[in-house]
């Protein structure tokens, strides 16, 4: 029974020990792994948030590009319809304008009767 005691005492010391040792080291990397691994998922979450605020950013001012471009688009059609009034007023002037000079050469030729 002694020999039994001391072979189970010299197992717990040379091999149990050593693993429990080794356990304890192995859970200390694990503890350090752990805490790398929160640092980088702090970093990624940093910068997952820092590309969100540019990315809104970017939003915003695509946004904005497109409010001018509508702004434009009104103001180019406004400028086409004021030309075409311009044009439309322009044609009923030439059509007056020759009105006029068919109404002068009418009274030309009347008061041409007249002088003898």
């Amino acid at each position: 029974m002694a020999g039994t005691l001391t072979e189970s005492i010299d197992f717990l010391e040379n091999v149990v020990q050593k693993d429990y040792a080794q356990f304890g080291e192995v859970s200390e990397q694990y503890k350090e792994d752990a805490a790398t691994f929160k640092t980088n998922m702090t970093q990624v979450e940093r910068s997952v948030s820092n590309l969100n605020a540019k990315i809104e950013i970017v939003a915003e001012s695509i946004n904005g590009i497109a409010s001018t471009i509508n702004e434009a688009t009104v103001g180019v059609t406004e400028i086409a319809g004021m030309t075409s009034d311009i044009t439309n007023s322009t044609a009923l002037n030439r059509s007056a304008v020759t009105e006029c000079m068919e109404a002068v050469e009418t009274l030309r030729g009347i008061t041409a009767k007249f002088h003898m």
